[in-house]
């Protein structure tokens, strides 16, 4: 008996201190705020990392709990944000998609000519598994686009 008021007592001071179960919103579609992480180094000056991961589309991603802002809007709202950061000197676009919509691809395509032009700042592209289509198309502006031996690119066209 003295075992059970004592869990009973236990679990009811979990559960009011809320160390039940994790706290989150699981409605919240919100993107997470953009974070800086330094990988190397120690100076000043900032190359930002941007990963074009996926089907390039305008259209947001529909998900379990909501739906995520589309690719293309993922990356000009970082491209926006480097603009205003005067110690970023050059992105590093790492592009592993298939390619994507016609639009979307020229969307991106003349958004990282705008920032090149408007800054003055390099753009590199590395290109991983798969870099083919709009994801090749977006990778033209880029001053140096390096392809890993392995990497599968080509096409001017877009998938869709």
């Amino acid at each position: 008996m003295k075992n059970i008021v004592f869990l009973t007592a236990v679990c009811a001071l979990f559960l009011l201190t809320g160390c039940s179960a994790p706290m989150f919103n699981i409605l919240d579609t919100t993107p997470a705020p953009l974070r800086e992480y330094t990988l190397e180094g120690t100076g000043k000056d900032k190359m930002l990392v941007i990963g074009v991961q996926g089907t390039i589309s305008d259209t947001p991603k529909q998900e379990l709990l909501g739906s995520k802002p589309s690719l293309v809007e993922q990356v000009v709202v970082q491209l926006n944000k480097a603009r205003h950061d005067s110690q970023i000197k050059a992105i590093l676009l790492k592009v592993n998609s298939p390619g994507g919509t016609i639009t979307a691809s020229d969307l991106l395509y003349h958004e990282l000519a705008e920032y090149k032009a408007k800054t003055g700042n390099k753009v590199v592209v590395v290109m991983m598994d798969l870099a083919a289509s709009g994801a090749y198309y977006i990778s033209l502006p880029a001053d140096m686009i390096v392809a890993h031996p392995t990497t599968l690119t080509g096409s001017v066209g877009v998938i869709f």
